[in-house]
């Protein structure tokens, strides 16, 4: 029967996903653009959605620069994992994991936002977007921000997410026979 949830909410998730990427994409960008923008004078920073990802065009950089891209289905395809994890819950629309899903996505998409920014900022110290004084710190600091989102962040937070706003009695427990699940 878990596995039954499961499926159906990952068919959910990747419907929600497809369905409101366009308008969801819009927003991170502009919010992104609205915090990079925060720490710049002058506003140099400016994110224009293409498609699935967003272009980064710098003022200082000049018209010849490149523009690099950013996919944002990379960023946000988690909502699906987080989805699948709570639809597999056996009280599926039991008020507690419904809200339990609505604070846990609210939070996902604020690690979205601050994912985004750290790949512009690595944009930027890479020197993908033009030249720009960058230390070495700086520079390590945004690349490893990246890798770590990429290959452990994406997976580890709506995981993270889950087990916390998940009700106890849905979560697995440890026993003598192994991992066991209720339900």
């Amino acid at each position: 029967m878990r596995t039954l949830r499961g499926v159906i909410g990952f068919a959910l998730g990747l419907g929600l996903w497809v369905a409101l990427t366009p308008g969801y994409n819009g927003l991170l960008s502009r919010a992104a653009q609205s915090t990079i923008r925060m720490f710049e004078s002058p506003d140099i920073t400016t994110l224009r959605l293409k498609g699935r990802e967003v272009l980064v065009f710098a003022r200082d950089a000049g018209s010849r620069a490149n523009r690099p891209g950013i996919p944002l289905y990379d960023l946000t395809f988690n909502v699906v994992l987080l989805t699948t994890l709570f639809a597999s819950n056996r009280r599926w629309f039991e008020t507690r994991n419904v809200v339990g899903f609505i604070l846990s996505l609210l939070l996902l998409m604020s690690s979205h936002l601050f994912a985004l920014i750290a790949y512009v900022q690595d944009v930027y110290a890479s020197g993908l977007a033009g030249p720009r004084q960058v230390s070495p710190a700086a520079r390590s600091l945004w690349s490893y921000a990246v890798y770590f989102y990429r290959l452990v962040g994406q997976f580890a937070i709506p995981l993270i997410l889950w087990w916390g706003f998940t009700p106890p009695a849905d979560r697995p427990t440890r026993s003598k026979r192994g991992l066991q699940v209720a339900g």
